[in-house]
């Protein structure tokens, strides 16, 4: 997490206006989220967000340090994507409305113990390779980290950004190969 910067923690009471919108997220559908305070990553969830008519979002967060080692707090923090990353653990509506040409998801489902285990092999020659992938006729950011070959097809193994009311929220899914409908963001990948 060096590459990103520290999150500004601010007191909500020191804001001066008022928020068009609040919502509480449902407890245990709470986004999970990491960022990096003095240096430091913090891992948690998201519980509430509070958006301003500027654009501005203000997250309040229950935070422990990534080693675990000191107690769980709660923040208030300015919503910044070079200082935190947020993963949805509910759905997003945009899955729903499957297009012609979108990437089409595939739910595994739990073969058991005696089920054999699918080759795999990373995506790209990065951990994490940029990608992009059609979904609700829109194309999406993504990052690959694996590729599956499996007798009922090649499958991708990803981390795809859909945004929440201008908000990027990290899901992760995986598709049936498609490279009509998955597409590399760097030069290096080749199929």
């Amino acid at each position: 997490m060096s590459k990103w910067r520290d999150a500004v923690q601010v007191d909500p009471m020191t804001v001066g206006e008022e928020p068009v919108s609040v919502e509480f997220y449902r407890p245990r559908k709470e986004p999970g989220v990491r960022l990096q305070m003095a240096g430091r990553p913090y891992f948690g969830s998201a519980v509430e967000r509070r958006d301003f008519a500027d654009g501005r979002i203000l997250f309040a967060m229950g935070l422990r340090p990534a080693d675990r080692v000191g107690a769980r707090r709660l923040g208030w923090f300015w919503a910044d994507e070079h200082a935190m990353e947020f993963t949805a653990l509910e759905p997003h509506p945009i899955e729903d409305r499957v297009l012609p040409g979108d990437a089409i998801r595939h739910r595994p489902v739990p073969q058991g113990d005696a089920a054999p285990v699918p080759d795999m092999e990373p995506y790209g020659p990065v951990p994490a390779m940029p990608v992009q992938i059609r979904v609700g006729g829109l194309w999406h950011d993504a990052r690959a980290s694996w590729r599956v070959h499996d007798p009922a097809g090649d499958q991708i193994i990803v981390r795809i950004f859909f945004k929440d009311r201008g908000w990027p929220m990290a899901h992760y899914r995986c598709y049936w190969w498609d490279p009509a409908a998955i597409r590399a963001c760097c030069p290096l990948v080749s199929d």
